[in-house]
Order: structure tokens, then sequence, then C-alpha cells
């Protein structure tokens, strides 16, 4: 994993087009963004090199709803036990799933994080 800090106790983890961002609280870490589904294993692995565990996420935030952005969130809120955000407006889609296809720009159906 190619996990680079940006600044002091804030992360960047590469996952090929989009990033996730760790940070460093008080109250545990943050997550930001969670990639597409199956990006869950470069983000514990990217913690691992932090030596953090799964459980020091508290909280993870979805920037929006787009899959290459929330993809990842069940898996990894059954893995951390984090608290989830996102806008009112995305929680819905994140919740019960969507349509959007990055390609095409139109339609298509993803599962539900």
């Amino acid at each position: 994993m190619d996990i680079q800090q940006i600044v002091e106790g804030v992360y960047v983890v590469p996952l090929g087009g989009v990033n996730a961002f760790l940070l460093e609280s008080k109250d545990g870490m943050v997550l930001i963004d969670t990639g597409s589904r199956g990006n869950d294993e470069d983000i514990l692995s990217a913690l691992s090199e932090l030596e953090k565990q799964p459980d020091d996420i508290h909280h993870i935030l979805v920037t929006h709803w787009h899959p290459d952005h929330m993809g990842g969130l069940a898996v990894l809120k059954r893995a951390t036990d984090a608290q989830s955000y996102a806008h009112p407006i995305d929680a819905p889609i994140i919740r019960k799933g969507g349509d959007f296809d990055l390609e095409s720009n139109k339609p298509r159906a993803f599962a539900p994080a």
C-alpha cells in the first residue's frame, strides 16, 4: 500500500482512480470516503501501516453517493463499528442503492452501502 502523509495526522490512501483519507483526531481515526466495493482491504491495510486497528476508526464520512466513494461503506462499517455520515440528500441513496454509471454518466443499478 502506498499511503502518504499529507500533513501531520492526515494521510491519503490511493485507491486507483479515487482516494480515501485517514485523519487522526482526539476522538479516534476519521475515514473520508471508502472507495469502490472491494477497496476495504486497501483501507484496512493502510490502517495496519499506521499501526492502527479497524476499531480505531470511529467516524466514516462519505463525501457523496458515487459508487467509487461509498462502495466500501457497508464492509468498513461492519469492520470498524464506526459512525457514518453523509449529506441528507445523499444518505437515502447510500442506504438503498441508486443509479449512476461513471463511464457513461447514464443510469445503472448498484447495491446499497
